[in-house]
């Protein structure tokens, strides 16, 4: 298929998912089942994500951050999501091994679950500064017009993929695409999502996504120390927050006035 084709198919599968009640589907081309993440799925789950996303971010092995490192995290981000039915895997049906992940959550839980937990759980030194500039992405969109949290919720660097067999397979996009589709049906408006790998940062574009606010790598400092200035040789400039709007009638987020960007 060429990429107009890719498209038309992997947008076809979503909005047949979209207007339905089904919990999973299989690919009628690959023997890949698509599904909605139960409970007892999150550990395989994070587990996998956590892996992908370490492998394929500089960031991520700049820092020395381990799988342990990031588990607890995206754990706790898909019992989030579980809660709310709002995340999806791919499984392979010859093995029944996980394959791809896309996990979304609501704004307001995100926040209210940080809130109470903000004592307990502090990240991993080695986190924490990827934290903090993802959190410092975030608080740039709250001061922007139009921001409703009531409708907005956050997906994690859009999709995570696994092993070179299933290149070409469309599981990300799909991944992303059902767990957009979930959103939708939750009536859900803002779809936002952080992104620090530039490849990612490309292939969110052909998502649908739009680019909201950047944060410059070379400039970003922490604790008195410019911890991400070494990577923008390997192509890091910046971390970046998109939003992929789930409506046609949904007010698009603008720079406030008051906003200090």
């Amino acid at each position: 298929m060429d990429s107009y084709e890719r498209a038309q198919y992997v947008n076809r599968i979503i909005l047949q998912f979209q207007k339905g009640h089904a919990t999973f589907l299989n690919d009628p081309r690959y023997p890949i089942r698509y599904s909605i993440m139960e409970e007892h799925e999150i550990d395989e789950a994070a587990t996998m994500m956590a892996k992908s996303f370490i492998e394929q971010n500089e960031m991520y092995k700049t820092r020395g951050i381990t799988v342990d490192d990031y588990l607890e995290s995206v754990i706790h981000e898909c019992r989030m999501s579980v809660e709310d039915k709002l995340s999806i895997i791919a499984r392979d049906m010859e093995t029944n091994q996980i394959i791809g992940v896309a996990v979304a959550y609501s704004y307001n839980k995100a926040l209210q679950s940080f809130a109470e937990n903000e004592e307990t759980t502090q990240p991993k030194e080695a986190l924490a500064p990827v934290m903090d500039c993802m959190l410092r992405l975030v608080e740039k969109v709250e001061q922007m017009e139009s921001f409703n949290p009531d409708k907005t919720v956050i997906i994690d660097d859009v999709a995570a993929v696994r092993g070179e067999k299933y290149t070409g397979k469309l599981v990300g996009f799909l991944c992303a695409g059902l767990v957009k589709a979930l959103c939708v049906r939750s009536g859900y408006s803002y779809l936002l999502t952080v992104v620090l790998n530039p490849v990612m940062q490309r292939r969110v574009r052909s998502l649908g996504y739009k680019l909201l606010h950047s944060l410059k790598l070379d400039e970003y400092i922490y604790r008195g120390e410019k911890v991400f200035s070494n990577l923008v040789e390997k192509g890091y400039h910046s971390g970046q927050i998109f939003v992929n709007y789930l409506n046609d009638n949904c007010k698009k987020l603008v720079s406030s006035p008051q906003a200090k960007l």
